[in-house]
């Protein structure tokens, strides 16, 4: 049997994501959410989601959007001297330079965060799966998977593990792109980072080791170039187990300012997946296909 968790990224974000989230749990299919809990102010209004709706919130555990909840009152290795997390870019270029204890304790204030507002905390995540490169950095956050007694996002992707069924993925392409021009600028760093990035399949071993739990396969296809074609065929040819599907989505609205790190270049294709997983043809065709709805929560018993 197909079971299927369908997660909005990036809650707090902004205004308009995170209305378009809240939208897309009350008329459409999003059953999960994953938050930045390092933007704390938007908080509250998930409290009453989850106890209205039979929906899961997790932590998408954050170091590239936004300010650290532990670096706006003291500049650490995570944040620029406005205490602003650093770009991908330059994690890229400075990943040894970022200090395990002080990133360790970030990620456990973003997870205190969520607990802070009596939310029970369905699963972990990671922005832009930047903590699922490095070793130590993985390390961190298996611990933390350990220490809450939560699930974790699949490392098993579409993109990378199932390309032959799902070709010509954006994540795959704008990782490629990012990492070739991170090779142009910083070829010898490039090398060293290659010779210790955890392959998926490791990264599947050493959490089976540690018996923390995750889906069968994270779908990351819908990005970049999102269309009701595309979310039918990924209904159609995901595996029998569970599956967690990735959203990004948002509605029209717009303002002047944003946080450091946020992709505001991909704000239309949030509203073309927001009238998707509000679109009813989807609905019924998850309904067709016998595709049972879930959340990590449901999924695994912790």
């Amino acid at each position: 049997m197909k079971k299927l968790i369908i997660t909005a990224d990036d809650y707090g974000a902004s205004e308009n994501i995170n209305e378009g989230i809240i939208l897309g749990v009350e008329k459409g299919i999003i059953n999960t959410i994953s938050a930045m809990t390092n933007f704390q102010n938007t908080l509250y209004k998930l409290k009453n989601l989850q106890v209205n709706k039979t929906i899961g919130i997790g932590v998408h555990l954050n170091i590239t959007t936004g300010k650290g909840i532990t670096t706006r009152t003291k500049k650490n290795s995570l944040c620029d001297n406005n205490g602003d997390f650093f770009t991908i870019q330059k994690i890229l270029k400075n990943y040894k330079n970022i200090k395990l204890d002080e990133l360790k304790t970030e990620l456990d204030s973003q997870i205190i965060e969520l607990k802070k507002h009596e939310i029970k905390i369905d699963h972990l995540s990671n922005q832009h799966g930047i903590l699922s490169l490095y070793p130590p950095f993985f390390e961190i956050v298996m611990q933390l998977a350990e220490k809450y007694n939560v699930p974790v996002r699949s490392p098993k992707t579409t993109s990378i593990d199932c390309a032959k069924k799902f070709p010509n993925a954006g994540t795959k392409k704008y990782g490629t792109k990012l990492f070739i021009k991170h090779v142009a600028r910083n070829p010898i760093n490039a090398y060293k980072l290659a010779k210790t990035i955890i392959g998926k399949e490791n990264q599947s071993k050493l959490l089976k080791a540690r018996n923390i739990k995750s889906p069968d396969l994270f779908v990351d296809y819908l990005w970049g170039k999102p269309s009701f074609k595309k979310f039918i065929y990924i209904l159609e040819t995901i595996p029998s187990g569970i599956s967690e599907l990735a959203v990004h989505v948002g509605n029209k609205k717009r303002t002047t300012n944003y946080a450091n790190g946020l992709d505001t270049n991909y704000f239309n294709n949030r509203e073309k997946e927001l009238e998707l997983v509000l679109n009813e043809k989807i609905s019924k065709k998850i309904e067709e296909l016998n595709i049972e709805l879930t959340n990590f929560s449901s999924s695994f018993v912790t």
